[in-house]
């Protein structure tokens, strides 16, 4: 994998920063996680604190990156979400989650998508996970819980977004 450099104007950009840190790092996965705060992209608002905030790392980040023809960063964001879907880490799986979650809500919104990181195959391949990730997800009690478990909070998504309904919920 090639190191990359990035315009002037981008160097602006924190979050792109960030990211093209850790892509040369060889380290996108830890920053598209964000459990590891010195890679994670957050705000102070942002609904979770202990993960990347997945709208942030798309909308300042990827897609600015995909404007600007860094394609390979697409390219290997997309690989490491195939990487995740078969992952047996709670957090792993759910922020795959909170990926489709947040196209789906810009989408809605109305916002500028200039690339999807997601196909209808990676969906399919998520939601016939579930059960087997079940017990996993109802067992997580980390910070990202907040009350709820990753399965409940995953089963909210499902039941809120149509592109999970028809790939079958859970």
């Amino acid at each position: 994998m090639e190191k990359i450099s990035i315009s002037d104007e981008l160097l602006q950009n924190v979050d792109v920063c960030r990211l093209v840190e850790a892509y040369n790092d060889q380290k996108l996965k830890d920053c598209i996680i964000g459990e590891n705060k010195d890679r994670r992209l957050y705000r102070n608002n942002s609904y979770y604190s202990d993960i990347t905030d997945v709208g942030i790392l798309l909308k300042n980040a990827i897609y600015p990156l995909f404007h600007a023809g860094y394609y390979e960063v697409v390219d290997k964001t997309r690989e490491i979400i195939k990487e995740l879907i078969k992952s047996n880490d709670p957090v792993e799986f759910f922020q795959v989650y909170n990926i489709i979650v947040s196209e789906e809500l810009s989408k809605i919104m109305g916002d500028d998508i200039p690339v999807s990181l997601i196909d209808k195959g990676d969906v399919i391949r998520l939601v016939s996970r579930n059960a087997e990730m079940k017990s996993k997800l109802m067992d997580y009690n980390g910070s990202l819980a907040q009350g709820w478990s990753l399965w409940e909070r995953i089963n909210m998504m499902i039941n809120e977004y149509d592109i999970f309904q028809s790939e079958g919920g859970i």
